[in-house]
């Protein structure tokens, strides 16, 4: 009594036994008037008693109905049946709650349930699998697209079998009908965000708790130099790296912060490298096993325009400092022009107002030494020193004239051998002082005679100055010496003058060719910044050098421009 088919057999033994007991009842003799009263008390109690068991049963089959409803409006399943012979298709009550449908408006017909879904191509699609099945006598599924009757679409899951004939023709089908819309939706949705993520401009990529890919898109395929994602598929990522412990150092964040940022340097499948930019983060799969899902881009191009940027960006600081000194220097050449015409002024001022004592104080000791002339009175050497003094006084003036005039450049053809061994012997060399000559000849140049013997004068009054001291003595206690050369170096006619006097202090090297410098107890300090000038303006240079030995060597370097070599 457990199953339905107990309850079919029960109500039948109770039908036949209340048969009989009727049958007794009907055919008793009638003169056996207490016989029949029982059989008609018998009858009467199985009566009542077969009705309370199908009243019970009817409503526990009310009940088992009722909870099976409620089981499929849960799981959104109705169930159909399809007569074939007359056509008639008889729906559950879910089938229309799935279809939105009124029972007592929509009638359930071939044609009806077809216009629910008004496209021809999966319609025949879904016959032809209803005729396979049938014909194989197996179970047949399909899902469907259809249409709410507010236009939204829907979408169904259809299982079903045929119910056979003895002959074997199909007499009826048989089915079920789920609702799939929201799995479906959601499968559509999916979809498009894997297509999207596949056919992604940025790199995208799954990494399992093992370390290996188990997915990349076709963005990071392309940007590694792959040909298909199998060839990735299954691979440690430290591959992909310049630094192969790169991977594990991104592991170890994860797992400490949840996400990770990161610049570093891949490498491609042909080894060449790039720059990329990665974010990643720790997830879980439906297993509850760690991935690490993982996007990145390409940076190289980003990287090059930052250091262009920094270059060009250092370039402009250099240029502006390069500006800046120059404005400076300018600035600082234009004072020096100002005081310089101021200091012009007074120097041409002052010499005016200096030259006439002087001239008046070199007359009167005249007077005197011819006074004093063959008297005996020792007057001459203190004279001689005097007259001395006002040489010099003299000469400063002079120099201090010449350095604030304005030069003019007057360039001639000249041998320079010939013109060089003249220059020295013009120049009053103190006594004491040995000269060497070594001189390039047969060379000719374009040379302003002037300046440039205004520069070696004061070159080499500055070294007869450093070999001598106020007695007239070599300041080294030996011999005092000049040694004079010339040269040819490319494009510059060379012009050195050594001496080993005194040298130069390592303080003093940087104050050469500053105007007023002088590290003697006379003259004004002129003497190289204006050969320093001179040579500027000729296209030439100065340099000074001293060695450990207390030897000093000017050079100057003179332009040849246009020289004739003599044949």
């Amino acid at each position: 009594m457990k199953t339905g088919w107990s309850r079919y057999y029960l109500y039948a033994s109770y039908a036949a036994i209340t048969t009989g007991f009727l049958v007794a009842f009907l055919l008793a003799p009638a003169a056996v008037s207490s016989v029949r009263a029982v059989l008609f008390v018998v009858c009467l109690l199985l009566v009542v008693f077969q009705g309370m068991l199908v009243f019970r049963n009817i409503r526990k089959l009310e009940a088992d109905l009722a909870r099976h409803q409620e089981a499929e409006r849960m799981v959104h399943l109705g169930h159909w049946y399809w007569d074939i012979p007359t056509g008639d298709v008889t729906w559950s009550d879910e089938v229309y709650h799935i279809f939105r449908l009124d029972p007592e408006t929509f009638v359930p017909q071939i044609d009806s349930i077809m216009s629910l879904s008004p496209w021809p191509d999966e319609n025949k699609r879904d016959q032809e699998v209803i005729e396979r099945a049938m014909k194989s006598r197996q179970t047949g599924a399909f899902e469907q697209r259809f249409l709410f009757p507010d236009g939204e679409t829907g979408y169904y899951f259809s299982s079903f079998h045929g119910v056979y004939n003895a002959d074997g023709t199909v007499r009826a089908v048989r089915g079920t009908v789920q609702d799939i819309t929201e799995r479906k939706k959601f499968a559509i949705q999916l979809s498009t965000i894997h297509q999207a993520i596949d056919n992604s401009l940025n790199a995208f990529d799954i990494i399992d708790e093992d370390g290996k890919f188990v997915y990349v898109n076709k963005a990071y395929v392309r940007m590694w130099g792959y040909e298909s994602a199998e060839e990735i598929l299954g691979t440690s990522p430290a591959n992909h790296c310049a630094d192969v412990n790169t991977p594990r150092e991104i592991v170890h964040e994860l797992k400490n912060t949840g996400e990770c940022i990161r610049e570093f340097t891949a490498r491609r499948k042909d080894g060449s490298e790039f720059d990329v930019l990665m974010y990643a983060r720790l997830d879980h799969d439906y297993q509850d096993r760690e991935i690490y899902p993982t996007t990145a881009i390409d940076i190289s191009e980003r990287k090059r325009t930052e250091s262009e940027l920094s270059d060009y960006r250092n370039h402009l600081e250099t240029l502006v400092k390069e500006r800046t000194q120059a404005l400076e220097m300018a600035q600082a050449e234009l004072l020096k022009r100002e005081r310089m015409e101021a200091l012009g002024q007074l120097i041409a001022t002052v010499s005016h107002e200096l030259r006439n004592p002087l001239g008046t104080i070199r007359a009167s000791l005249y007077v005197i030494t011819e006074r004093t002339r063959n008297k005996e009175i020792d007057v001459l050497r203190p004279i001689e020193r005097a007259d001395r003094s006002i040489e010099r006084c003299v000469r400063i003036i002079d120099e201090l004239l010449d350095y604030t005039r304005t030069r003019v450049l007057s360039r001639q053809i000249t041998e320079m051998g010939t013109w060089l061994s003249a220059t020295l012997e013009g120049f009053l060399i103190p006594e004491g002082i040995e000269v060497e000559r070594d001189f390039a000849s047969d060379i000719k140049i374009c040379l302003d005679q002037v300046n440039v013997q205004r520069c070696l004068s004061n070159i080499w009054k500055n070294a007869c100055d450093a070999l001598l001291d106020d007695h007239g003595c070599h300041v080294g206690g030996g011999r005092a010496r000049l040694a004079v050369s010339s040269r040819v170096e490319g494009d510059f006619f060379v012009i050195a003058s050594r001496d080993n006097g005194c040298g130069i202090r390592d303080e003093d090297r940087d104050h050469l060719f500053e105007p007023l410098f002088s590290t003697k107890g006379f003259g004004v300090g002129l003497g190289l910044n204006m050969a320093a000038d001179i040579l500027s303006l000729l296209g030439g240079n100065i340099d000074v050098e001293s060695a450990g030995n207390g030897e000093t060597v000017v050079t100057i370097r003179i332009p040849m421009g246009d020289s004739v070599p003599i044949s």
